[in-house]
C-alpha cells in the first residue's frame, strides 16, 4: 500500500492530496499510478501495471504504521518519509537529514544479498542505515542471512507496536540463549563516541562496541556503559557464562571428533 507518489512535475505528493483519474508516478520504479479509495478502503495509490519487484507495492498497513511510529518518535518535522535518493535509486522508509541516517523498515523475509546491496548503496553516500525488523519474520531460533550480515550493523526489533533491543548468544546461526527485552525510543540515536572496549562485558557487547555505528539511549549497550543495573548485570552474566561454556566446547571439539573416529575405527575392526 503507497501513500506518496510523484506528481507530472516530479514533486512528491500525498494520497491524500492526488486526484482521482490522474496518473502519478511511483517513487521507486516510476510506474504510472492512480489513486484507489473506498467507504471501507484506505486511500492509496496502485500500479496500472503489476511490478512485482517494486518494494514500495508490497508495502503493508503494518509497514506504514511503523514508519509513523519512527516519525512520532523522532517528529515529523525532523524527518521525511519515503524519501528519495536519486543518485542511487532508492526510496528510505523514514530518512534522519540532521543525523544523516535512514531506517529500514523491514516485515517480510528478504534476501541477504539485497539487503547488503540497499546497505552499501546508503553508505556510499555517507549514511548509516538502522534495520528495524519485525519479529514475524526475524528473531526466531535460526538466524536468516539478513540477521547474519547485521550482527555488525545498528539493527533491532519490533513487535509491531514498539521497537525493542534483545542480545543474543549465537552458535551455528543459531540463538542459544536471549537476553530480556529492552524497549526503545529511536529519538535517542546517536553515533556511538569512541570508547575503550570493556573486556568485562559479554562478547556480543564487546562486538557492538566495535563495530556497531549508532546506538539508542535504553538499548543494552547503553545500559552497559551507564546504568548497570542488578537485573541487567544478572542477564549479562548468564551470557558470559553462556559465552565462556561455548569457548570451552571449540576447544575440546577435535578431541571429541578424534575420540569419535577411533571409536568407530575399534568397531570396524571388531565387525570384521
Amino acid at each position: 500500500m503507497q501513500v506518496y507518489a510523484r506528481n507530472s512535475e516530479d514533486k512528491k505528493i500525498s494520497v491524500h492530496s492526488a486526484e482521482r483519474g490522474r496518473d502519478y508516478f511511483c517513487l521507486e520504479c516510476s510506474g504510472r499510478m492512480r489513486v484507489r479509495m473506498g467507504r471501507s478502503l484506505k486511500a492509496h495509490f496502485y500500479h496500472l501495471s503489476s511490478e512485482k519487484n517494486c518494494r514500495q507495492a508490497a508495502k503493508s498497513e503494518e509497514h506504514l504504521f511503523l514508519q509513523k511510529l519512527i516519525q512520532q518518535q523522532i517528529g515529523f518535522t525532523e524527518t521525511v518519509e519515503e524519501m528519495r535518493f536519486c543518485e542511487i535509486n532508492r526510496v528510505a522508509d523514514v530518512a534522519w537529514p540532521e543525523k544523516k541516517c535512514v531506517f529500514e523498515v523491514q516485515c517480510s523475509p528478504i534476501r541477504e544479498e539485497v539487503a547488503i546491496q540497499r546497505t552499501k548503496d546508503y553508505e556510499a553516500l555517507g549514511w548509516e542505515v538502522i534495520w528495524i525488523l519485525h519479529e514475524k519474520s526475524f528473531n526466531h531460533a535460526r538466524l536468516s542471512g539478513l540477521e547474519l550480515f547485521l550482527q555488525t550493523k545498528t539493527h533491532y526489533f519490533t513487535d509491531g507496536k514498539r521497537i525493542y533491543d534483545q542480545c543474543h548468544i549465537i552458535e551455528d546461526g543459531k540463538r542459544k540463549l536471549r537476553s530480556k527485552k529492552v524497549f526503545l525510543n529511536v529519538a535517542t540515536m546517536e553515533p556511538f563516541p569512541s570508547q575503550p572496549v570493556i573486556r568485562e562485558h559479554p562478547l556480543v557487547l564487546q562486538n557492538r562496541a566495535s563495530l556497531w555505528k549508532y546506538y539508542a539511549c535504553g538499548d543494552h549497550l547503553w545500559i552497559g556503559y551507564t546504568q548497570k543495573d542488578d537485573e541487567w548485570q544478572n542477564n549479562m552474566q548468564l551470557l558470559k557464562k553462556c559465552e565462556t561454556k561455548q569457548k570451552r566446547l571449540r576447544r575440546l571439539r577435535p578431541l571429541f571428533l578424534y575420540i569419535r573416529s577411533l571409536w568407530h575405527f575399534i568397531l570396524e575392526r571388531s565387525c570384521h
